[in-house]
């Protein structure tokens, strides 16, 4: 009986796709921390077997992918993927169906949480992915940052600690890594002060004078990495969510509003934009500054270990590389060359540095196109670009109609939070390695937001309605019903 007891439960843990989710994507996160970067890279593959566990028995077994909205257009993607690395199967084919099983991973356990009857367990699973996330980040910037201000950092064991290339880098192993998570860190703390999103996930209420100094260690943090496109990522945030505050509730709309709304919003956004970069450029000043006080500091981490450099001086926390577009213009008309000689189905994400050496003269300028548009084209050829982008526009056109024509008041819901995430990211994919074809934290995180927002999105069907847009001719029954106007949350919605 015992044993039976012990087996169910096991069986169940298994079969629990939150688990899976917040194991796979923390794993990923700890793929970018030094020294323990290594046996996270190890576990990863591990977990992919847990996922085929969950895909065969929670998904395909009983039919619950059959559940998931536009799936049609995921499988026709797998199947051009599947298709690109069996025509390339003398180059990494197995790299490439690792990525295949991945990118099966981000669309049916991440994006499909959707298809789920336990919505109490993805509430919960809500709350903890953000929880974690400002602990961890907060924890690690609040060690890096003291180092980094007495001037103490070198490599270690191949690992350029506290600072590379003059900017800071904490105990990540690369300075942009840092700064995504850090402003994925800040967002997470905005969501933790949504009421309705705290109750209805069941968590405990945190303190704003608990969350206010994790969001500024982390900010710091992002300043000091001299990361443009984190920043960028912020500040789009902070665009789309105004956007959201502005248009919400808003089935037909005349000329004048529309041009006082959005002259409105351009000016916020304008200021919020200016004193982000402002900002920064004080906060880099001023650590700037003292560096140079403590710049004879001797650093504490062991400069003897292979490839150990002594500091030269003080960090400035800037770029050392004044090309404004770090390469990437010629990224592109490399990746040209690439597109060319396989146009259709591309040539797989594992043979990017290979085809690179063959048909470009001194291979690819980086490992990676820094692009994740650009990676889909290149990796997934035109067709597997297109299919992607059918499928966004679906999902798209699905999560603004439900988020802009609900009546209910969602301000105080996670839904306007994960809309500005993803509309933010997609903006920052143009700038690095995201979306798809990365075995990432930078990539999951796309999807573990995108599946919370299905969740939404299917709670708060607005599909078939329509939006007027009433441009020529005044609003006609501006005041007809009281029953149009917004209104509070249901007591008994699903999510928060």
């Amino acid at each position: 009986m015992a044993g039976f007891f012990k087996k169910n439960i096991v069986k169940r843990l298994l079969l629990n796709p939150s688990a899976f989710r917040l194991t796979y994507i923390f794993t990923l996160f700890f793929c970018s921390v030094a020294v323990v970067e290594w046996a996270a890279v190890t576990f990863k593959y591990v977990l992919m077997a847990w996922a085929g566990y969950i895909f065969f028995f929670y998904y395909l077994k009983n039919r619950r992918i059959l559940n998931i909205r536009y799936c049609r257009w995921l499988v026709i993607f797998l199947m051009s993927t599947l298709l690109t690395a069996l025509i390339h199967v003398t180059d990494n084919f197995l790299g490439n169906l690792v990525m295949f099983l991945h990118i099966a991973i981000c669309f049916f356990i991440f994006y499909g949480m959707h298809t789920e009857r336990n919505k109490k367990r993805v509430r919960k699973e809500m709350y903890w992915f953000c929880k974690l996330m400002v602990i961890i980040t907060t924890a690690l910037a609040a060690v890096g940052l003291p180092f980094v201000l007495l001037n103490m950092y070198g490599d270690f064991y191949g690992y350029h600690l506290i600072v590379y290339e003059n900017r800071f880098t904490g105990l990540y192993t690369n300075p942009n890594l840092l700064g995504f998570s850090s402003a994925v860190a800040i967002i997470c703390c905005h969501m933790l002060t949504r009421k309705k999103f705290l109750k209805h996930a069941g968590g405990k209420k945190t303190r704003l004078w608990l969350l206010l100094p994790c969001a500024a260690l982390n900010l710091v943090s992002l300043f000091l990495s001299d990361s443009n496109a984190s920043l960028v990522f912020l500040i789009f945030y902070v665009v789309f969510y105004l956007v959201y505050r502005v248009f919400r509730w808003q089935q037909e709309i005349t000329l004048k509003e529309a041009a006082k709304k959005f002259a409105k919003l351009f000016a916020v956004c304008l200021v919020a934009a200016v004193s982000l970069v402002f900002a920064r450029e004080l906060c880099q000043m001023t650590a700037g500054g003292i560096t140079t006080v403590t710049t004879k500091q001797e650093p504490v981490i062991n400069k003897d270990t292979p490839g150990g450099k002594k500091p030269e001086g003080p960090v400035s926390f800037n770029h050392l590389n004044d090309n404004i577009d770090s390469g990437r213009i010629r990224l592109l008309m490399e990746s040209a060359v690439l597109i060319g000689n396989h146009p259709l189905f591309g040539i797989g994400k594992e043979n990017l540095v290979l085809y690179g050496e063959r048909y470009i003269e001194g291979g690819l300028h980086f490992s990676d196109l820094h692009n994740g548009y650009l990676t889909i084209i290149v990796c997934g050829g035109i067709v597997g670009f297109v299919i992607f982008v059918a499928f966004a526009l679906h999902v798209a056109r699905h999560i603004i109609k439900s988020l802009f024509l609900e009546k209910k008041n969602l301000s105080k819901t996670a839904f306007p939070i994960l809309f500005a995430f993803i509309c933010a990211y997609c903006v920052y994919a143009v700038f690095e390695k995201t979306l798809l074809f990365e075995q990432t934290f930078m990539v999951v995180s796309f999807w573990l937001m995108l599946g919370y927002a299905s969740c939404f999105m299917v709670r708060y069907d607005h599909l078939e309605d329509k939006i007027e847009l009433n441009l020529l001719r005044k609003r006609e029954g501006e005041q007809a019903s009281l029953y149009d106007t917004p209104t509070e949350d249901d007591p008994l919605d699903e999510l928060g």
